[in-house]
């Protein structure tokens, strides 16, 4: 009798024991995946504010190539109108 209690009271830690791991893995396994699926959106969101990027802002090189050429335009047009103020 003693024996048969021992193995009754063993077997019921060892249930309660598993179902408890079982339930912390679960658990564990849930948050995972939910944190995978919000990085999966996020990733996409980020995709998204790159491409609208690329579509609506300028590199900040190609913006001061353009201001360089806009300013050498400007010259060459000032050196020509003070040709011409010179002129009698």
């Amino acid at each position: 009798m003693n024996m048969a209690l021992v193995s009754i009271i063993v077997g019921v830690v060892m249930t309660l024991v598993s179902g408890l791991m079982g339930w912390l893995l679960k658990s564990s396994f849930d948050r995972i995946k939910a944190v995978e699926t919000k990085n999966d959106v996020l990733q996409a969101q980020i995709g998204a504010v790159r491409e609208l990027l690329h579509e609506r802002f300028v590199r900040r090189d190609d913006f001061k190539d353009l201001g360089d050429n806009i300013f050498e335009a400007l010259r060459r047009i000032e050196t020509k109108l003070d040709g011409k103020a010179d002129k009698p």
